[in-house]
C-alpha cells in the first residue's frame, strides 16, 4: 500500500515531523501501526507495518486545490 505523508496544504518534506519519523523506521526502533479512516471518529486497525521501499515524491492537489509536492511512503503488513 502507499501511504501520502503529513501535510494537507503546501509541498511536504521528508524531514518534517511523522514523515521523518516513518522514513527513519527501519533504524530509529519506533513501531508503525495502520489505521483507516473513512469516517469521522470510526477507525479501523490493521496492524503493524513496515516500509516495502524508499519513499518517494508526487505531485497531488492539496485541500486547498492547488498543486503541490506529497511524500508517498510504500508500506507492507508484518
Amino acid at each position: 500500500m502507499h501511504y501520502t505523508g503529513m501535510g494537507k496544504t503546501g509541498d511536504q518534506s521528508i524531514d518534517y515531523m511523522q514523515n521523518k519519523t516513518l522514513a527513519e523506521s527501519q533504524t530509529n526502533g519506533v513501531d508503525i501501526h495502520l489505521f483507516e479512516s473513512y469516517q469521522t471518529n470510526d477507525y479501523i486497525y490493521r496492524g503493524r507495518v513496515a516500509l516495502a521501499g524508499e519513499p518517494y515524491y508526487e505531485q497531488q492537489r492539496g485541500d486547498d486545490g492547488q498543486p503541490r509536492q506529497v511524500v508517498k511512503f510504500m508500506l507492507r503488513v508484518v
